[in-house]
């Protein structure tokens, strides 16, 4: 019996984490264009293009951006200039994204979590890193496009990154 009501629970829960109202094949067509437009900005940060990245994001006072040293950014007016900001101290970038997840909240809000590797040289100075990230996509009403609504992204510390054998 307890084997039956653990089951049941755990069917309960599973059924409560599908986005009510959104078909098998509409998730499917979320999820797709969201991962595309996700690996847009994966690319877009690589190659330091601030139009594909500002094509991205919302442009609103309530998109809002955690940064990796934990500041944090409200408004696309403090955005873009943190982009340019960083942009113009690198020298070089290898922003490689892995173990992306893509989940349908809604019809128009997709919750993205990743893990990325970092190589960036700034300064003359080579700094790499491991972490992870989390994006709120919204779809926007006025021209059709994912865009982020809300990211945030942390290095995950050395002691944690997984040193491989030899």
């Amino acid at each position: 019996m307890k084997t039956l009501k653990t089951l049941l629970f755990f069917s309960a829960l599973a059924a409560a984490c599908v986005p009510a109202g959104v078909g098998i094949t509409d998730r499917a067509q979320i999820t797709e264009a969201v991962a595309g437009r996700f690996n847009l900005w994966s690319r877009a940060g690589t190659n330091r293009s601030l139009d594909t990245l500002s094509a991205l994001y919302q442009h609103t006072r309530d998109v809002v951006v955690m940064w990796t040293d934990g500041t944090w950014s409200r408004g696309w007016s403090e955005i873009s200039p943190r982009l340019e900001r960083r942009n113009a101290d690198l020298t070089s970038l290898n922003f490689v994204v892995n173990n992306s997840a893509i989940d349908v909240l809604d019809r128009d809000v997709v919750l993205v979590t990743f893990r990325t590797t970092i190589d960036a040289v700034i300064h003359g100075e080579r700094s790499r890193h491991a972490g992870r990230g989390t994006q709120v996509w919204q779809l926007d009403p006025a021209d059709g496009r994912w865009k982020i609504r809300a990211e945030h992204q942390s290095f995950v510390p050395e002691n944690l990154i997984p040193v491989p054998s030899p």
